[in-house]
């Protein structure tokens, strides 16, 4: 029996020398892949690092380009705001300007037109002028062409 019992200790432990030998080739290959798996988390903490960089750089060029576009739209209002202005008094001048050419051409003028109200103060001084009045008359045919 004791010789039973030998064969069964040497079995085991042939089994034990198999199991010790493929643990060892496993523990090897975790190793290796640690080690990859290092150089694989550096790399992605260098990426991690460069994608935050690039993060704020694009926050600070975006707020900047934000601040221009601000003042560039600040700016255009005050021209927009100063073309409406000068769009309103050519408007009324064009106007005054027409009265006053068919009042000289004896003609009826128009019916009077909404929010158009002419303002004495701000009527220009008119000095004869042939070459002015030629220019008058061809702005409002052209005028009239356009109505």
């Amino acid at each position: 029996m004791s010789v039973i019992l030998d064969i069964f200790l040497i079995v085991l432990l042939c089994m034990a020398i198999g199991y010790g030998f493929a643990l060892n080739k496993r523990i090897v290959a975790l190793r290796k892949d640690q080690k990859n798996l290092e150089k694989l988390a550096a790399s992605f903490a260098d990426a991690t690092a460069k994608a935050e960089s690039s993060v704020y750089q694009l926050k600070a060029t975006t707020d900047s380009a934000g601040l221009a576009l601000q003042e560039t739209v600040t700016r255009s209002e005050g021209v927009r705001d100063d073309l409406e202005f000068l769009i309103d008094r050519a408007n009324k001048i064009a106007d005054i300007l027409e009265e006053d050419i068919r009042a000289k051409e004896g003609r009826k003028p128009p019916s009077a037109k909404i929010g158009l109200d002419r303002e004495p103060a701000n009527e220009p001084i008119r000095a004869e002028n042939p070459a002015k009045n030629e220019a008058e008359r061809e702005l409002i045919k052209a005028l009239q062409a356009v109505r």
